[in-house]
């Protein structure tokens, strides 16, 4: 379990603080211009009789980022090697402004990763 999801031990802040590093280095490492990135607040899930339905909190971090397609592509390779798992939730892909060598592509993602709440 922990290969996937966060502890409970870890609390949400600490959690989305993580998630965020995590991307951030991962990103430098296969060569990404990190614009930035913002840990984002989901809000809780459905809960029945005051206790919530699913056992997992959905943690986000959307990034902004500036790659050229291969450097794209290590990067999502990289993250299915990312314990606890990261999840690509959405991915926007743009022609970059400006010139430059080779074919650079503005980026916008939003990753999520779980934590167990209890």
């Amino acid at each position: 379990m922990s290969a996937l999801v966060y502890p409970a031990s870890l609390d949400t802040d600490r959690a989305g603080a993580d998630l965020q590093q995590r991307l951030r280095t991962l990103a430098q490492q296969v060569g990404l211009n990190i614009l930035g990135s913002q840990i984002v607040t989901v809000p809780p899930g459905p809960t029945r009789d005051g206790a919530p339905v699913e056992p997992f909190e959905r943690i986000a971090v959307n990034i902004n980022l500036e790659a050229d397609l291969s450097a794209l592509q290590n990067m999502l390779a990289a993250l299915q090697q990312q314990q606890p798992a990261i999840h690509v939730e959405s991915l926007s892909l743009r022609p970059s402004r400006g010139t430059g060598e080779g074919q650079r592509l503005s980026v916008q993602a939003r990753l999520n990763a779980f934590r167990v709440m209890q």
